[in-house]
């Protein structure tokens, strides 16, 4: 193949082509016509100094975009695990490696790397790289490593025209090896007649013993009774005996009587057939190494045909097959969890969908998502969230059955496929429900991580599938979408798929989009709810965030706060509402004012410094302040959640449980708590008096708070019966709708400006 000149270029930072300052030599087809991607990259920084337009074309960025990025910017593994990796390929002696890489639209392909060192005209170095896509081609593999070789043997070929005819050299040595070894054992048996070439036959030995000798591969030559009459000296290393140590005897006298065995019925089978036979052996030899050769043994006749020995040249592919299993493994498998990845669930669903056509049975995908796990992932670290997830990973191993599918998706999602349901859609339906329920509870089972216990529990979308389903990426949206629906469910819950959950979700994905951009518009306002004393007398207020919207007008919370929750913007929308608390409170010293704040918002490392910073910025009394915090904190690290109290408290700052009897509190942690106050869920009071349960429960709380020396707020008390059961029973605060209900400061500062107070029903 002819080669030509191919000036590798880059766009710089002026955004011009600037030629780099070298010329390297490749045939055309492999750099500007070939449809593998390449690159040209700076070994110390990683930068990508060059692209074809195969690899601009797979990655999907641009020339420029390339140009400006590093190869670190495109591998999605940390740093630690790309270090392993090329550890592993420098131990193994391959110039290759297997690495993630994310392309532009976010997609992750499974990637064997293939680098060369160059040397440029201006003296510097790069690495040249050639990237073949490996993920899902388990059939191509072999002709991933062809390709492979055949790319190495064109660098190299810099070095030694030895190496770039390799191929076809080594097929003629073949046979002029058959040849010579024809040609030598006809003159051995012939030496007394012919003693006037040996001479000739002594220059044919040396020459063959050193051509032999400078084959990497094992080359060993037997008679037909199995007695070695030969070997080259790669032979002798892998054996461990020199040559007079192995020319005489056979595989028995070196290898023991079961390897020997072995040996000898592929030497029979061969030697009956007449042609030459390969096979891979696996050979566990007795001084305990244990290697896979791939060898081809041939027989050898002399002049009349009669069969005078067999040729055997094995390879050792022990780092090749592992090489490929590890491949495999990256592509099919995650390497957390060891569980199948997306990739394999993709490819065996339509199997499933395909037997259930035949069978006429149902099957039942659920999605599975760990409920507070990225709270927990927070709080004690990555490290501890992988520990974690491998826990987790093996309950559910236990809740599948022989031939259900068990993956990991992701992060904390998984999916289980239930392929042993019953043909009848209403047992099908009900033996899954039942073992989701099993499922359920074992995964809500504590959890003991370095002497903390945490409480995960997982939320389930399911959706039963039979025949009817075609597309399986349809069962997975579907199941998707009843999950964030089980979530909206108060977590720990199931929810079935029905169609009409499309259309919400699509609606909650808008929601989330236009959240977005509200937060950078500014478009929230704040609204409060007065507290009230027994007398009705003002005490302070909640702040509670309502989002203007352009278009829709007023929104409550209750429609964009798991949104907000779902999409990550809690945090910010709750520094939002708690900037502008400490305004209003700043512009108007009279009020006292608490506001809520997210699980994650309160565990950021920099929570404690805002607070005060607020408070300094705005001077403003701490004591002004108080923070509402749900029970579903306390899941988490409770000496940091602990700490951080106490810091607040130190600030001055009150500190309020909201929502309280419908999370994990214990009087354990409210007497370790250094909390101030306890707000009763409106669930509790609704029903009161009429309700003895509830009525129960609101004295047991109230009985505790007083023993703990804590007020206490009733929430949602919406007429005077519940006031009045409330008041007799020593409830310090109220608020609901009685008293007043959610509008802006202006409304509220005109009444304050008219009354000392507020009575029941006066708003």
């Amino acid at each position: 193949m002819a080669c030509v000149l191919v000036w590798l270029s880059l766009t710089g930072r002026s955004g011009a082509e600037t030629p780099v300052q070298s010329i390297i030599a490749f045939p055309v087809d492999v750099l500007q016509q070939s449809r593998t991607p390449m690159m040209l990259i700076d070994p110390e920084s990683g930068r990508i100094l060059a692209a074809n337009p195969a690899a601009i074309h797979f990655y999907g960025y641009s020339g420029e975009q390339l140009a400006r990025m590093s190869i670190d910017q495109i591998n999605s593994l940390d740093p630690a695990e790309v270090a392993a990796e090329r550890q592993r390929a420098l131990k193994e002696k391959r110039n290759y490696f297997i690495f993630p890489h994310r392309l532009a639209n976010g997609d992750i392909r499974t990637m064997q790397v293939n680098s060369w060192p160059v040397q440029l005209n201006n003296g510097g170095k790069a690495l040249f790289s050639v990237l073949i896509d490996v993920t899902g081609q388990p059939l191509a593999r072999d002709q991933l490593l062809t390709y492979t070789g055949k790319l190495e043997s064109m660098v190299e070929a810099r070095n030694s025209e030895l190496l770039q005819t390799q191929v076809r050299y080594t097929r003629m040595l073949m046979a002029a090896l058959a040849v010579t070894l024809v040609v030598m054992l006809w003159l051995l048996v012939n030496v007394r007649r012919r003693r006037h070439v040996e001479k000739e036959l002594t220059r044919q030995t040396i020459l063959l013993g050193g051509l032999l000798d400078s084959i990497p591969d094992l080359v060993f030559f037997k008679d037909p009774q199995g007695v070695y009459l030969g070997c080259n000296l790669a032979f002798t290393h892998f054996v461990g005996r020199d040559r007079d140590r192995i020319v005489g005897r056979t595989d028995a006298d070196m290898f023991g009587a079961e390897l020997a065995a072995m040996f000898r019925s592929y030497d029979e089978r061969m030697m009956r057939a007449g042609i030459p036979r390969s096979n891979e052996e696996e050979v566990r030899y007795p001084d305990g190494r244990q290697v896979l050769l791939d060898t081809l043994k041939a027989p050898l006749h002399d002049a009349s045909g009669k069969l005078v020995g067999l040729l055997g040249i094995s390879r050792d592919i022990t780092a090749r097959k592992q090489a490929e299993a590890r491949i495999e493994s990256l592509a099919f498998f995650d390497s957390l969890t060891q569980l199948p990845n997306r990739i394999q669930l993709n490819q065996r669903l339509p199997e499933v969908i395909q037997q259930l056509s035949v069978t006429g049975h149902h099957g039942a995908l659920l999605f599975i998502d760990l409920d507070y796990f990225k709270t927990i992932n927070d709080v004690f670290g990555h490290a501890t969230g992988d520990e974690l997830l491998q826990i987790m990973a093996g309950r559910l191993r236990r809740h599948a059955r022989e031939r259900d599918i068990l993956a990991r998706l992701g992060g904390d999602e998984f999916v289980l496929v239930m392929t042993q349901l019953s043909s009848d859609e209403a047992i099908a339906r009900a033996d899954a429900d039942q073992r989701i329920a099993e499922l359920q509870r074992h995964m809500a089972m504590p959890v003991s991580l370095h002497a903390r216990e945490v409480k995960l529990g997982c939320s389930v979308g399911a959706v039963l599938f039979g025949d009817t389903w075609k597309v399986h990426a349809d069962l997975l949206k579907c199941a998707d979408m009843a999950m964030y629906q089980a979530k909206d469910a108060g977590r720990g819950t199931c929810s079935w798929y029905e169609p009409a959950l499309r259309e919400r979700i699509e609606h909650r994905f808008t929601v989330g989009e236009e959240l977005r951009h509200a937060l950078s518009k500014d478009e929230f306002v704040l609204y409060l709810q007065p507290q009230v004393d027994g007398n009705g007398q003002i005490c302070s207020f909640e702040a509670l965030v309502r989002w203007q919207h352009p278009q829709r007008g007023l929104i409550l919370p209750g429609e964009f706060i798991p949104v907000a929750e779902e999409n990550g913007l809690i945090a910010e929308l709750g520094d939002w509402v708690l900037n502008h608390t400490c305004l209003l409170m700043a512009q108007h010293p009279r009020l006292h004012c608490s506001v809520n704040v997210s699980v994650r918002q309160f565990l950021h490392p920099e929570f404690l410094d805002r607070i005060d910073s607020l408070l300094r910025d705005h001077e403003i009394g701490a004591s002004r302040l108080t923070l509402e915090v749900t029970e579903s904190l306390l899941i988490a690290d409770f000496e940091q959640v602990a700490l951080k109290m106490q810091s607040l408290q130190q600030l001055g700052v009150r500190l309020s449980i909201d929502d309280f009897g419908t999370g994990y509190s214990s009087l354990v942690y409210l007497k370790r708590l250094p909390i101030d106050e306890l707000k009763i869920d409106r669930d509790f009071v609704r029903d009161l008096p009429g309700d003895t349960s509830d009525a129960s429960l609101v004295v047991l709380i109230l009985a505790m708070a007083r023993h703990l020396n804590l007020s206490v707020v009733a929430e949602g008390v919406e007429n005077a019966e519940q006031a009045e059961f409330l008041r007799q029973h020593g409830c310090h605060y109220y608020q609901g709708y009685f008293y007043g209900r959610p509008q802006p400061i202006d409304s509220w500062l005109e009444v304050m400006d008219h009354a000392r107070g507020v009575r029941p029903a006066a708003i």
